[in-house]
């Protein structure tokens, strides 16, 4: 009994409201059979708003947020290596999560934002509130969306993921084998955008450690002298054992050369020219060079001597090393000290034709615990490029590096002056072991 008290009260209430309400203006003399159905090939929508825009507006809305999550369902999760798993089960609120997320994306197809009710069948009716006094718009709108259409959506969506993932695999592949400074930053950009785009926790996190590693590369960029004479010095900027090439020029400051000029030339490397005849022999002859980049700097500092330059050395080009194990412990792990027997080869340019002897070089190279410092007795002939042969003993181990540079010292006898120099080196190097 006290039920159908409640019923009869509730009919009274909904009568009442129906009774407040009349319809004083439609756009058809009967309502659609569509109306508050559902209808396959069509999306039905309604609205309510205080003008006929406005509920318009609001139904346009609800056409494409229906488009939107159609696609968004009927996109499966392994073609988008979505990593879903049952936990208590919520996989229902994890995929839901997804598909919001799909819903994101799928609201920038071009469809979507094309889609007007020019295309829909509408109607609406105006409607007087008796007790309020107000009137409001009623908006149904039967728009087309066939089973074709959706599916033809999902490829879309589909052919647009696919785009944006084979962009990440090219900017992956390309971090060992770009030759532009300035790649860099773009390709930070480009996974900038990727990094936005993509919605699945996987690739994010992929595109992420991408971007760190690209964001190192800059830290690992050094100045390596190609060759060095009164006036002139030709450089070129290495990364990884690759010839890099840049735009921007560097920055170059001298207390006593002026007329400092740096131009690029065609192999890759980059010559700088400068004037010394305001410098003086007892001067800190030097120009301190600095090349900046999106993101830090690399610097180096070029001496030059105008006393007396009957001997000029320099060492360029890489180092070439062959280790050979001399005592190999079959027990020891990959990375323990190991004795070697060292066979290596040095490039040396001679600007004059003054004879000069090696006796001696000592260098270490970077990432591992291997020293050279071996006494030599090595003569050439003067002006041109010489190999130079070394030979010494040591031990060998590989460590976590940056960049394989050696650094160190040859010293060096001039056969008519008997002047002995050191000449300071900061080259890479390059290990064969047998």
């Amino acid at each position: 009994m006290k039920l159908l008290t409640i019923i009869f009260a509730l009919l009274l209430t909904s009568q009442s409201l129906f009774a407040q309400e009349k319809v004083v203006e439609s756009s058809a003399k009967k309502t659609p059979s569509w109306v508050g159905i559902t209808q396959a090939d069509h999306i039905i929508v309604s609205a309510e708003d205080a003008t006929l825009d406005a509920a318009k507006v609001q139904c346009l809305a609800n056409i494409r947020q229906s488009i939107i999550s159609s696609v968004a369902v009927n996109i499966s999760s392994k073609e988008l290596s979505f990593d879903s798993q049952t936990i208590d089960g919520q996989q229902t609120d994890v995929l839901r999560r997804y598909e919001s997320q799909v819903e994101t994306v799928a609201a920038k197809l071009p469809f979507i934002s094309g889609i007007t009710l020019d295309d829909a069948e509408i109607y609406w009716k105006k409607i007087y509130n008796k007790r309020e006094k107000s009137y409001k718009y009623e908006v149904h709108a039967k728009y087309p969306f066939s089973l074709l259409k959706r599916n033809s959506l999902v490829m879309e969506y589909l052919k647009i993921d696919r785009e944006h993932n084979d962009n990440y695999q090219n900017l992956k592949q390309s971090l060992s084998t770009f030759t532009e400074i300035e790649f860099i930053n773009r390709a930070l950009n480009e996974l900038e955008a990727l990094y936005e785009y993509f919605i699945d926790q996987t690739r994010k996190n992929d595109v992420k450690a991408l971007m760190n590693n690209y964001r190192k590369l800059y830290g690992s960029i050094s100045i390596v002298p190609f060759s060095n004479s009164l006036g002139e010095f030709v450089y070129y900027l290495n990364l990884e054992g690759r010839r890099m090439t840049t735009s921007r020029p560097p920055i170059l400051k001298s207390q006593y050369a002026t007329n400092i000029n740096c131009t690029p030339q065609e192999d890759g490397t980059y010559k700088i020219t400068y004037n010394y005849d305001y410098c003086q022999p007892e001067d800190d002859n030097k120009i301190e060079m600095t090349q900046q980049f999106a993101s830090g700097a690399t610097r180096h500092t070029i001496y030059f001597d105008v006393s007396d330059n009957q001997l000029q050395i320099i060492p360029f080009g890489q180092i070439e090393l062959d280790l050979t194990i001399t005592d190999k412990d079959a027990n020891a792990a990959e990375y323990d000290d190991q004795p070697v027997q060292i066979k290596g080869w040095l490039d040396l340019r001679s600007k004059y034709d003054t004879p000069f002897q090696v006796v001696h070089i000592n260098f270490t190279a970077d990432g591992t615990r291997l020293r050279i410092d071996s006494d030599l007795n090595v003569s050439f002939d003067g002006k041109g490029n010489h190999r130079l042969n070394f030979n010494a003993e040591g031990m060998y181990k590989s460590l976590e590096r940056r960049t394989a540079m050696a650094q160190g010292v040859i010293t060096v006898v001039n056969n008519e002056t008997k002047k002995q120099d050191e000449i300071k080196f900061h080259l890479p190097y390059k290990i064969v072991i047998k």
